[in-house]
C-alpha cells in the first residue's frame, strides 16, 4: 500500500502556500517522518523545491477524481528539523500573522548553510580591507556615505587580522548585502582560511548573596501557587495555564523563576526563559547556569551561525533542558516543554519588526495551549493587555510587594528644569543632580544616568531660517555623531543609515548658521568628563554595543567597579542588578512621552519605573532624581509614586473611551512604494477590498479608518501610507490580513502587517 505525505514549501508566496500531496517512494518508506525537509518536484517544470513534511497518511487528502501524484525526490536531512508542536505552530502563525508556513518554519531552525560549517577542513570565509590606508582616506574624506559600510570598515580597521564573515556581520548587526556592496567597490576582499577554535574566557564565579536564598513571604506565596498549578496540570477540567508575576523592582522575581524551573526540570520537562534584551542574556544565563550547570543552551541573534547551530543541536537532541535567550528562543525545539517564562514581559522588543511580525508572548501562549505546560509572565510594570487578561480570568495575577533582606524602594525626587537657572551645569546637570552625584561618588558608590537618545545631538538647525537638516531618503532629522580616530564628524539617519559630512552652510538658505540642538549620549559623556574630572564613565547604547560580547563587556566592567557611572539608553533601564548603584538620574524625562503613539504614556511610565528600580538594590538606600520640564504629566507622577494600579486604571479609562487595545485588537497595514501617489492609491485599494469583504462576511464591530500618511512618511526613498483596523475579535483582523497579503498590487508595492496586541 502506498504511503502519502502532505508537505508545505519552504519558500512560497501566499497565493500558493498550502499543503500538497506527494507519494513517498519505496526507498524512503519507513524513513521519512513529519518535520523532515525533503526535495519535491513542483510546478509545470518539476523544478526541485525544499519542503517540510507536515504529516503522513494512507491516502491523499484530495479525492476529486483521478489524480496522478508526484513522488518526493529525496531527503535534505535524515532527521526532523521540526517537532510536532512546531509544525502545528506553523499552521497557527500562518493564519494569525498572514504569513506562509515556510516563513514561520524558517524562524524555528538555524541557517544550515555550507558556510556555517565551512567547505571542509574547518575553512571559513574571512573578510579584510584591500588597502588600509585607502580605507582611512575614504572615511576621512567622507566618501563612504552609508553608516553600515562605515561600521564594517571601522571594525576591520580596528582588527589586526582578517575577520570571519559571519562574526563580522553578527558583530555589526548587518546582512550580506553590505559586504556585497563593499566588495563590488573594491574596498574589501574575502578569502577562505582555516579558523582556529575560539578561546573562551573562563566565566567569573557567580557570587550569590546568601539573603537571596531566603525567600520573602511574597516570593514564597507566589512560588507555592505556581508549584501547585504545575503539579495539578494533568487534572481534568478547565484550568488557567498562564500566570502574571507582578513584583516591584528588585523584589526577586528571577529567584521565583529559577525555583519553579528547577521543579519542572526535576520532573523531566524542558524550560524556556526569555529576556527582552540581548544585553540581559549573559546575566540571566549566569544565574541559570549556577542552578542547572551544563543543562543550559543560549539562543539569540548575536551568536554566529555556527554557534546558533551548535546550541540548536544541543536543544534538539535533548542534551539540555533549559533554554535562555531573547525573542527568537521561544521557537526552541524542546521535546517535552513544561514551562515558558517571559521576563519583563511588557517590553516591545518581544515583537518582531520584520515579517512575520510575531509577538513572542502570543507564540508562547500557542506553544503551551492544550499541553501540560505553564506560561509565566513577569514584570514590575505589566503591559495593560497582560494585566487585563488577569481581570478577565484568562490569566492569574500573583504579586510580590517587598524587596528581599529588608531592602527598600528608592526615594524619588522630580526636578523642574523650568526652575533651574540656565538649565543647570553645562545646560544638562541640574544643581540638585550634580550635588547628589558628587556626594555619591564621595561615598564610593556608583551612579546610573538614563537618557533615551544616542549620538551627539538630535538636530542640526539653522539659526537663521530655522530649517532642520533632514535625511535625503527619509522624512526625519539627521543626528550628529562625532568622528572616530580623528575622522570628521558626520550626520547620520538612524532609520536608513545614510550618512554625510556636516554641511558648512544651511541647505535651505545658504547661511553659515547651522548649530546642533539637543543632547545625545555622546555629548553627555563628554560633558560628564568635564564636570566630574577624574571620574570614570561607561556609555552603553547602540553605538557602543555593535561588537560581539560588547554588552557583557560593558556591564562586567561596571560591575567590577571599573567605572563610577554608567550612562545609557533604555538598554540599561531594565533587569540589571548592581549592588553599588545608589543613585539613578533620568536626564530629560519629557522625551519619553512625546511619541505619536497611544502607547507613549504606558511606555514612558514603564521606563521611568524600571530605571528608578536600578537604585538601592542592596542594603544601602537608593535615590532617584528625574529631571523634566512637564512635571505635571500624569504618567510621570504615577511613576514617581510607584503607583502602577493608579496608572493602570487611568490608562484603561482612556483606552476604553477611544476603543484602543486592550478593548479591541488593532491591525495596521503599511503600504510603501517609491511613488507617493502609487502608495496612497494601493492603500485605498486595500481599504476598499477589505470593507467589501467585511460587509460580505457580516463582521460585527469592525472599524476601518481612512488611509493616512505614516508617522515617518518617507523611509529609505519609499513613501509610506497606513491603514488602521480595529475589531473586538483578533481572528477578524487576522482574516483581513490574509486577504490583504494575497492581493495583487502594482509592481514595486510592498505591504507590512502588524497587530496590536499580537
Amino acid at each position: 500500500m502506498p504511503i502519502y505525505a502532505q508537505v508545505f514549501l519552504r519558500h512560497a508566496r501566499p497565493s500558493f502556500d498550502r499543503l500538497y500531496d506527494y507519494l513517498v517512494p519505496p526507498p524512503l518508506e519507513g524513513i521519512i517522518r513529519p518535520g523532515m525537509q525533503v526535495l519535491v518536484p513542483f510546478g509545470r517544470g518539476d523544478s526541485l523545491r525544499p519542503a517540510f513534511v507536515r504529516r503522513l497518511a494512507d491516502g491523499p487528502s484530495e479525492t476529486k477524481g483521478p489524480v496522478t501524484l508526484k513522488s518526493i525526490d529525496s531527503l535534505v536531512e535524515n532527521f526532523p528539523l521540526l517537532r510536532g508542536d512546531q509544525l502545528e505552530l506553523c499552521e497557527h502563525m500562518a493564519i494569525r500573522y498572514a504569513t506562509t508556513r515556510g516563513e514561520a518554519a524558517r524562524l524555528m531552525i538555524p541557517a544550515l548553510t555550507e558556510e556555517a560549517a565551512g567547505p571542509g577542513g574547518g575553512r571559513v570565509r574571512h573578510v579584510s580591507l584591500t588597502d588600509r590606508e585607502a580605507a582611512i582616506s575614504l572615511l576621512e574624506n567622507g566618501d563612504v556615505t552609508h553608516v553600515n559600510q562605515i561600521r564594517i570598515m571601522e571594525f576591520l580597521l580596528d582588527a589586526e587580522a582578517p575577520v570571519a564573515a559571519h562574526d563580522l556581520l553578527t558583530a555589526c548587526q548587518l546582512t550580506e548585502s553590505t559586504l556585497v556592496t563593499l566588495r563590488r567597490k573594491g574596498w574589501i576582499e574575502t578569502s577562505w582560511l582555516t579558523e582556529e577554535p575560539a578561546r573562551e574566557e573562563p566565566a567569573a564565579p557567580l557570587v550569590v548573596d546568601p539573603a537571596a536564598l531566603r525567600l520573602t513571604p511574597g516570593q514564597q506565596a507566589a512560588l507555592g501557587r505556581l508549584l501547585a498549578a504545575y503539579k495539578g496540570r494533568g487534572e481534568p477540567g478547565p484550568r488557567v495555564r498562564e500566570y502574571l508575576l507582578q513584583g516591584v523592582t528588585g523584589s526577586g522575581k528571577t529567584e521565583v523563576y529559577l525555583r519553579l524551573a528547577e521543579a519542572v526540570v526535576a520532573a523531566g520537562q524542558g524550560v524556556i526563559i526569555l529576556v527582552p534584551e540581548i544585553g540581559l542574556t549573559p546575566q540571566m544565563s549566569e544565574r541559570i547556569q549556577s542552578f542547572f550547570g551544563e543543562q543550559v543552551a543560549i539562543q539569540h541573534s548575536r551568536l554566529t551561525p555556527r554557534e546558533r547551530q551548535r546550541q540548536w543541536e544541543l536543544i534538539r537532541s535533548g542534551r539540555v533542558q533549559v533554554v535562555v535567550g531573547a525573542r527568537s528562543a521561544v521557537f526552541s525545539p524542546l521535546e517535552n516543554l513544561g514551562l515558558i517564562v517571559i521576563d519583563e514581559e511588557q517590553e516591545s522588543t518581544y515583537r518582531s519588526d520584520r515579517n512575520p511580525r510575531y509577538d513572542a508572548r502570543s507564540v508562547a501562549r500557542l506553544r503551551v495551549r492544550d499541553r501540560q505546560a505553564l506560561l509565566l509572565l513577569g514584570s514590575a510594570t505589566p503591559s495593560l493587555e497582560s494585566r487585563q487578561r488577569c481581570d478577565r480570568g484568562m490569566s492569574e495575577l500573583l504579586r510580590i510587594g517587598e524587596r528581599p533582606a529588608g531592602a527598600r524602594l528608592p526615594s524619588v525626587r522630580v526636578v523642574d528644569l523650568r526652575q533651574q537657572a540656565a538649565g543647570g551645569i553645562e545646560g544638562l546637570f541640574s544643581p540638585v543632580l550634580h550635588r547628589a552625584m558628587t556626594e555619591t561618588f564621595a561615598r564610593g558608590e556608583q551612579v546610573m544616568l538614563f537618557h533615551n537618545r544616542r549620538g551627539w545631538s538630535g538636530l542640526e538647525i539653522c539659526s537663521h531660517c530655522g530649517a532642520v537638516v533632514e535625511c535625503q531618503a527619509c522624512s526625519v532629522a539627521m543626528t550628529l555623531h562625532l568622528g572616530r580616530h580623528g575622522r570628521p564628524d558626520r550626520l547620520e539617519c538612524h532609520y536608513c543609515g545614510l550618512t554625510h559630512a556636516v554641511p558648512p552652510v544651511c541647505p535651505s538658505c545658504g547661511e553659515a548658521a547651522l548649530a546642533p540642538r539637543g543632547f545625545g549620549t555622546e555629548q553627555i559623556e563628554s560633558i560628564f568628563k568635564e564636570v566630574f574630572p577624574g571620574r570614570r564613565i561607561l556609555r552603553m547604547d547602540q553605538d557602543t554595543t555593535t561588537g560581539r560580547g560588547s554588552h557583557a563587556s560593558i556591564l562586567g566592567a561596571f560591575r567590577r567597579r571599573e567605572a563610577d557611572c554608567l550612562l545609557g539608553t533604555q538598554m540599561i533601564a531594565k533587569g540589571h542588578d548592581f549592588p553599588d548603584v545608589t543613585l539613578v538620574g533620568v536626564l530629560l524625562a519629557d522625551q519619553l512621552f512625546q511619541a505619536n503613539d497611544f502607547h507613549a504614556s504606558e511606555r514612558g511610565f514603564q521606563l521611568l519605573t524600571q530605571a528608578a528600580g536600578r537604585a538601592g538594590r542592596a542594603d544601602r538606600p537608593g535615590h532617584v532624581i528625574i529631571q523634566a520640564f512637564a512635571t505635571d504629566h500624569e504618567a510621570l507622577n504615577r511613576a514617581v509614586a510607584q503607583d502602577y494600579e493608579g496608572f493602570y486604571r487611568q490608562e484603561l479609562r482612556f483606552r476604553e473611551k477611544l476603543g484602543y487595545p486592550p478593548y479591541s485588537t488593532m491591525g495596521t497595514i503599511t503600504v510603501s512604494h517609491s511613488s507617493d501617489p502609487f502608495a496612497e492609491r494601493a492603500c485605498r485599494s486595500i481599504m476598499e477590498e477589505l470593507v467589501r469583504q467585511a460587509r460580505r462576511a457580516g463582521l460585527v464591530g469592525l472599524r476601518v479608518l481612512p488611509p493616512t500618511p505614516a508617522a515617518i512618511q518617507r523611509l529609505n526613498n519609499r513613501s509610506r501610507w497606513q491603514l488602521h483596523l480595529t475589531s473586538p475579535l483578533t481572528r477578524d483582523i487576522a482574516w483581513l490580513f490574509g486577504i490583504a497579503a494575497g492581493m495583487r498590487l502594482e509592481s514595486g508595492t510592498a505591504i507590512g502587517l502588524s497587530m496590536d496586541p499580537a
